[in-house]
């Protein structure tokens, strides 16, 4: 019997990560929450969870039948706590607030989707859930539009911030901002600087702007900077990426 495998995007990041069922709980697969949380050795990390965290799930292939590790709900859990990325605490609210209460709302687990079908009390069930859920959306759409007015406009707007004030006005830790803007390739550093700058991508794209300014050095001299800043645009990009994953 093929095994029913659903699949999630961090908005974060734009990972995915496919989850299963395994008697009535969701199993994630491992190398899936590895990448999001930066484990580079998802087999060292998975030898230290307990034996009841871990366990292996055969899924066919166009190439043949293969093992691939999953871990549960504590397992994941885990692997969160020991991550040193920024991302992993969104991560595990991400996964707690809004992927598990999906799947228990809508029923996928658990659940034969034809006995569903045949079972008109089964298909009820559904109808319901989903005319709620249909209802439920209808009404954060509703509520989302003066924000997402708000953002087409800040998106239109002129001007540019430092990251420090941007993380303020994201009320993020200026750290954390930092941390996220160099591991999703907004701004890096040359080898020997310590100034921020961006990268041309993202430049490009109107996220992000180098300044230049005067900078005195001890001995009275000059020198010309450079560092990054964040456009009103890009400002809208990570209010809306931040946003997707912390509201609930």
């Amino acid at each position: 019997m093929t095994t029913q495998i659903q699949k999630f995007v961090f908005p974060l990041t734009n990972q995915e990560t496919r989850i299963v069922d395994r008697d009535g709980n969701p199993w994630f697969f491992r190398n899936d929450v590895c990448s999001i949380l930066g484990h580079a050795n998802p087999s060292q990390v998975s030898a230290r969870l307990d034996d009841d965290e871990k366990g292996v799930l055969i899924v066919e292939t166009p190439s043949g039948d293969q093992e691939m590790a999953i871990i549960n709900e504590a397992g994941l859990y885990s692997l969160v706590m020991t991550s040193r990325k920024p991302a992993a605490a969104v991560f595990r609210r991400w996964v707690t607030h809004e992927v598990l209460p999906q799947i228990r709302k809508t029923g996928t687990y658990g659940m034969d989707p034809m006995k569903a079908l045949a079972d008109p009390d089964a298909l009820r069930g559904l109808l319901l859930t989903y005319t709620e859920k249909v209802i439920a959306l209808e009404a954060k759409v509703a509520e989302q539009a003066p924000k997402v007015q708000a953002m087409l406009r800040l998106e239109g707007a002129e001007g540019s911030m430092c990251v420090t004030d941007a993380a303020k006005a994201l009320n993020l830790r200026p750290k954390t901002l930092f941390a996220y803007l160099s591991s999703q390739r907004w701004i890096y550093k040359r080898p020997g600087t310590t100034n921020w700058i961006g990268y041309q991508d993202k430049i490009q794209a109107g996220l992000v702007e180098v300044t230049e300014y005067l900078q005195t050095k001890p001995d009275g001299s000059e020198v010309v900077r450079a560092r990054a800043k964040i456009t009103a645009k890009g400002l809208a990009r990570l209010a809306s990426a931040f946003e997707a994953v912390s509201s609930n």
